[in-house]
């Protein structure tokens, strides 16, 4: 999906659990923000249970940061 976005100029940004690739390697997919739910919160279960929250602070500091 970031490929095609990238492909078509659409800039990405990821939200996710845990990401692992590093920085340098999401750009390359156009992945101009991304955000780790664990760096938020130190435990899984609350990323899980309260999902909805946590990506909601994800997007605003990926926004912040983009």
């Amino acid at each position: 999906m970031a490929e095609r976005a990238r492909d078509a100029g659409i800039p990405v940004v990821a939200l996710a659990g845990r990401i692992t690739l590093p920085p340098h390697v999401l750009a390359e997919y156009g992945v101009v923000a991304a955000v780790s739910l664990l760096d938020l919160v130190a435990d899984p279960q609350d990323a899980m249970t309260q999902a909805g929250r946590w990506l909601t602070r994800a997007t605003v500091h990926a926004l912040e940061g983009a």
